[in-house]
């Protein structure tokens, strides 16, 4: 009896053994891969937010791609999508700051009329006759188009202002047609984030 018992505890090991690393091959292949670094930053950086944007645009939607050098966010219009692409050792604050920036975009959009972005070129002190929107704002493809950097336009500066007012100084203030907003022009997006949603839009 003792035999028939140890030859039976022999042939079940020998079967764990054989069974065991093909298991483990299957484990191998099925098991996803580590998530990649610039979608990690990028999930960090939309908790780092410091806007109920989905309640303000609804519908819209944040990707994140691997970084390049020519662009780092596109705001798709038509598409209701903001791209984001997060370059190495970019921190979780600067892209949500850039986030910020292009959702900054989609509000304006929406809400502001030709009298509001008057209203703010004249309250941050620039030419009336500033221009707000860039040469090719149609264009399919915005980060081939070296005409296409907002940030010595109306709609960037805003974007920018919105950014640095939601986010704080941890963002890089990158409008090239002033300094950061000041407490007077913060209040004004400000009242505008949480007015013109409750109103309804244009």
């Amino acid at each position: 009896m003792r035999r028939i018992i140890a030859t039976i505890a022999v042939l079940f090991f020998i079967q764990i053994a054989v069974a065991f690393p093909a298991k483990a091959e299957k484990l191998r292949h099925t098991t996803t891969p580590a998530t990649p670094v610039w979608k990690q930053v990028g999930r960090q950086a939309l908790w780092l937010v410091n806007w109920d944007w989905k309640l303000a645009l609804g519908g819209w939607t944040v990707r994140f791609h691997p970084g390049r050098l020519d662009v780092l966010g596109i705001t798709t219009l038509d598409e209701s999508r903001v791209d984001i692409w997060v370059r190495r050792k970019q921190s979780p604050e600067s892209v949500a700051g850039t986030i910020v920036h292009e959702l900054a975009h989609a509000f304006d959009h929406k809400y502001l009329t030709f009298d509001m972005r008057k209203a703010w070129i004249a309250a941050r002190n620039l030419p009336p006759d500033t221009r707000w929107y860039t040469p090719c704002s149609g264009c399919r493809d915005r980060g081939l188009c070296d005409d296409c950097a907002d940030y010595h336009f109306g709609s960037g500066d805003f974007a920018e202002c919105v950014s640095w007012t939601l986010q704080g100084p941890a963002y890089e203030f990158q409008s090239l047609l002033g300094p950061p907003p000041n407490e007077a022009q913060q209040a004004l997006i400000r009242q505008w984030l949480t007015e013109l949603p409750q109103a309804g839009g244009k």
